[in-house]
């Protein structure tokens, strides 16, 4: 072995070794400033989300996506949440321990969810059924049918790759919902559920195993434009919501919050973006 090779190698060795037995007080100081640069990016993201929905002049949906996939890509950092992990009970501080482990789950979650082809595939698809096209052809549709197939096998592969059944299953684990417990939520809806749904594709000549997405859109979009029903002016809007915050005490004007009306996408009824908690929250709610 050349001795350029030996002294990396030995470099590494106590580069592994620092890591693994570093101070609660090196660990804290490292995960304050990466901490710093997650909040910050998460913000960008909040806004992203925000001027997506609110401005139609925006077009910069997907520069937090880069960075994001930048940011977990660090092997140094997906390395050092590694080893402190697995050496956790080293780590005197109960605090410091806690960030540990979700800093793990957050780094293991982002393997699958910023993975270049992944993330690249997501956005796609994002793209498209966010200005969905009703009157797209049969062709199209089964296009697009494929590549959301492959968007779930390529998450599914990810996730068994790092000791997962599946992606779902890697989703709920690392976000402290015990998968029997859901597993049995969805047994119990599909059961609660099935007779009428069954009633319903009898209506429509189909079986469940010959039934499109195409079949039931028209019921879908019917369903969607319930809420359109104007029982309030869009005008009237931000009042009526001041009102019903009134009603229960809550003066809207002290809230850190921003609340605006826009046509959203079908299925979409509003929805609340963080941006800075707790001094900047925003919601956008539908309006017809």
């Amino acid at each position: 072995m050349k001795k350029s090779q030996t002294i990396i190698l030995i470099a590494l060795g106590l580069f592994l070794s620092s890591t693994v037995n570093a101070p609660d007080k090196t660990i804290a100081e490292y995960l304050n400033q990466k901490e710093k640069v997650y909040e910050k990016l998460c913000m960008e993201k909040g806004l992203e989300v925000w001027n997506s929905y609110t401005n139609p002049d925006w077009s910069g949906q997907d520069q937090s996506k880069e960075k994001f996939m930048k940011f977990f890509g660090d092997a140094v950092l997906n390395n050092n949440i590694s080893q402190w992990y697995h050496n956790i009970n080293s780590i005197k501080n109960d605090t410091l321990r806690r960030r540990v482990e979700l800093w793990h789950k957050i780094v293991t979650t982002a393997q699958v969810n910023f993975d270049p082809k992944i993330i690249r595939l997501q956005s796609k698809l994002e793209k498209k059924l966010s200005h969905h096209d009703y009157s797209a052809s049969v062709e199209e549709r089964k296009k697009q049918r494929s590549e959301i197939e492959k968007l779930i096998h390529l998450r599914n592969e990810k996730a068994k790759s790092l000791g997962y059944g599946n992606y779902a299953y890697m989703v709920l684990q690392n976000t402290g919902i015990d998968t029997v417990w859901f597993e049995k939520i969805i047994n119990l809806i599909d059961l609660e559920t099935r007779q009428g749904y069954v009633h319903f594709l009898s209506k429509i000549n189909r079986t469940q195993n010959n039934v499109e997405y195409a079949d039931i859109r028209p019921y879908l979009i019917k369903t969607d434009h319930l809420t359109d029903l104007n029982l309030v002016k869009n005008e009237e809007k931000q009042q009526f919501l001041e009102m019903i915050l009134n009603n229960i005490g809550i003066d809207m004007n002290k809230l850190p919050i921003r609340f605006t009306f826009r046509k959203l996408p079908p299925g979409l009824g509003g929805f609340g973006d963080a941006i800075e908690i707790p001094n900047d929250s925003r919601a956008v709610a539908r309006r017809s």
